[in-house]
């Protein structure tokens, strides 16, 4: 390969990453993530809300939910991520 051939193929990558399909896909993929993120952490919130009552009729302990609240919102399960495929 010369030089000139390399400029070429330098170049048409570069055109590829800038074309408007990328950064428009980057930008959803993004707005995305954060909607999720933001969705999971309303649902923690709303968790540690519960009353003792509400928990016990969803068979979940009052530890578990404070643990589960506690979590950060990126921290996701695996089950989660398939789910909403992070």
């Amino acid at each position: 390969m010369n030089t000139q051939s390399l400029k070429q193929q330098s170049t048409g990558q570069t055109r590829n990453l800038l074309s408007a399909g990328f950064w428009s896909k980057l930008i959803l993929r993004a707005v995305r993530q954060i909607r999720i993120h933001r969705e999971i952490a309303r649902q923690r919130r709303e968790l540690a809300q519960l009353s003792d009552a509400q928990l016990k009729d969803i068979g979940i302990s009052r530890v578990d939910a404070l643990q589960e609240a506690e979590r950060s919102f990126w921290d996701v399960s695996d089950a989660a991520r398939k789910q909403n495929r992070l």
